[in-house]
């Protein structure tokens, strides 16, 4: 065919037609010239359809015609396909139940039904309808594309469009697709189309087609109000919030005669006047202290010092101290910190590890700054102190042989490879694990 195309007879040419040209090799593309047409109009594939219809002496509701019309989205081929299946088994009258029935999709009152449920916030009732459509023999599917086309037009709606802009809703539809869009706003529909254009994928990959399309409706059902939500943002951002304080008041207002509880705590007690009876055997006055005084009470109150809970760090008990410390960490930076011959504090909270000798990978590896970071804190928490930590190599006592550097195993190399920053954030993108570990091959 390539060649033919590169050399093709002077009297012949040929024309390639597709509706996804996309799916075409290059090679073909490449020595084509290209022209794209819109599609065909709704209303000009409806009256076509009525055509044939009446050309084949069957009778067509106007409804039935134009929900094909809108099904063929532009493409009177396949309009004609769909007139075609429905012609095979009409008997002398084609009705829009026959056009839902052959589809698998919902009749507009059902799906007017479901759609009205969830504008109420009624998930039960949303439920329902949805259950009452599938035995009607609705796919699920189909359902949710339909109602999300449903809600495409709702946006159109909402944004200012007229009704001449709506693309799956009926024109009989139109004023209840310009209402429902005023109700919930652009914001809601936005996040009800996304939840529904998830549920999609995921229905296309999971046998369980019904719970997913269930929990959308529920998701969508529970969306708050998110144009106000953002209205009381911008009111927030400018230090105005009129709407909700006068809501609040409206709220409050049949409780200022109801019994109020005070707190036994003072240091939880609101603005109100200040209770001035001490508290028992204290011998302060709650009244005299400042709010800034009141506020450290406070804090001290919440975050009390864990000194019944630390350890002091003590020659005796060092090691078992390291020993909490290595038990708090895991991974690489927990089978080296575990290489330790000997502890000293060779200063007030200052702590000397050192490693067996050879173990100059396990040291660079405790030496790493986020690791060194993780001990000191490890650490802090157990003494409830800041310990400096320094790690050291054995060294080889004079005139014995040097031992060579231990060599990492396999194991503590997969470890080092994963956890480098680089490799973690490759393992958090693609949902991967280091397996591996292939050392380059030396140039000879």
């Amino acid at each position: 065919l390539l060649k033919t195309l590169e050399e093709p007879p002077k009297h012949v040419k040929f024309i390639f037609c597709t509706t996804d040209p996309n799916k075409l090799p290059i090679t073909i593309l490449s020595r084509c010239q290209r022209f794209d047409f819109a599609g065909i109009q709704t209303t000009s594939i409806a009256e076509r359809l009525g055509q044939i219809a009446q050309s084949e002496g069957v009778e067509a509701e106007p409804e039935a015609l134009e929900m094909l019309a809108r099904r063929a989205a532009g493409s009177m081929r396949d309009g004609q396909s769909l007139l075609e299946q429905l012609l095979a088994f009409a008997s002398g009258r084609i009705t829009l139940a026959d056009v839902h029935g052959m589809l698998g999709t919902a009749a507009d009152g059902r799906l007017e039904e479901l759609i009205g449920c969830l504008v109420d916030r009624n998930a039960a009732g949303a439920l329902a309808a949805f259950d009452a459509a599938l035995g009607e023999g609705v796919d699920p599917a189909l359902l949710l594309e339909q109602l999300f086309g449903y809600l495409r037009d709702c946006l159109a709606a909402a944004v200012g469009c007229a009704p001449s802009m709506f693309v799956y809703a009926s024109p009989g539809m139109a004023p209840r697709v310009a209402e429902i869009g005023k109700r919930l706003g652009v914001q809601t529909i936005l996040a009800a189309m996304q939840i529904l254009d998830q549920t999609l994928s995921r229905m296309r990959q999971s046998t369980q087609s019904r719970i997913l399309a269930e929990l959308a409706l529920v998701r969508i059902s529970e969306l708050a109000e998110l144009d106000d939500l953002g209205s009381l943002l911008s009111q927030l951002r400018a230090g105005t919030l009129p709407s909700v304080a006068s809501n609040a008041a409206a709220d409050d207002a049949p409780k200022k005669n109801a019994p109020r509880h005070v707190a036994s705590n003072p240091s939880t007690n609101a603005t109100p006047p200040r209770v001035s009876t001490p508290r028992a055997n204290s011998g302060t006055d709650l009244t005299a202290a400042p709010p800034s005084d009141q506020r450290e009470a406070d804090d001290a109150g919440e975050n009390p010092p864990a000194a019944g809970l630390s350890l002091e760090l003590t020659a005796a008990n060092v090691s078992e101290i390291w020993d909490r410390v290595v038990g708090q960490c895991s991974g690489l930076l927990a089978e080296n910190a575990r290489q330790v011959e000997s502890l000293a504090i060779s200063a007030p909270n200052r702590l000397v590890i050192l490693l067996k000798q050879g173990y100059t990978f396990a040291k660079s590896i405790c030496e790493r700054p986020e690791n060194a970071t993780r001990l000191r804190q490890a650490l802090a928490k157990i003494t409830g102190r800041p310990v400096e930590v320094e790690f050291r190599v054995e060294q080889p006592e004079s005139g014995t042989t040097k031992t060579p550097p231990r060599v990492a195993t396999p194991q503590q190399e997969l470890l080092q490879v994963a956890d480098h920053p680089m490799v973690k954030r490759a393992a958090e993108l693609f949902g991967a694990e280091a397996t591996h570990v292939a050392n380059p091959k030396k140039s000879t």
